[in-house]
């Protein structure tokens, strides 16, 4: 098994001692494809930044719910894992929208 697909199988949660970056809202074209593959429940390959700050995938997955909690929102993966929107860079290798200071929108 992947360290990918190992990350796959726990949920997502910033050490403890490590203060959670404040949530940046996402583009809204962006959760639109979100909550659309979750409706479908597409198998989806996603890419995302872990609380320490590494990349990570998630492949073949489902998004089986995108909701809010504490302010900020998340997708909830067939895997188990639970990834905060704004941590996912891409979804079926399509990257999310940048803004133009650099930013993921």
């Amino acid at each position: 098994m992947s360290d990918a697909e190992s990350e796959g199988t726990r949920r997502a949660r910033p050490p403890e001692h490590a203060a959670p970056e404040p949530y940046r809202p996402i583009a809204c074209s962006f959760h639109d494809e979100l909550e659309a593959a979750a409706t479908l429940l597409r198998p989806v390959d996603i890419t995302y930044i872990t609380p320490t700050g590494e990349e990570a995938d998630a492949h073949d997955v489902r998004i089986v719910d995108v909701c809010a909690r504490d302010g900020a929102e998340y997708a909830l993966l067939s895997s188990g894992l639970e990834v905060r929107l704004d941590r996912i860079v891409a979804l079926n290798v399509r990257y999310r929208p940048i803004d133009d200071a650099g930013h993921a929108e």
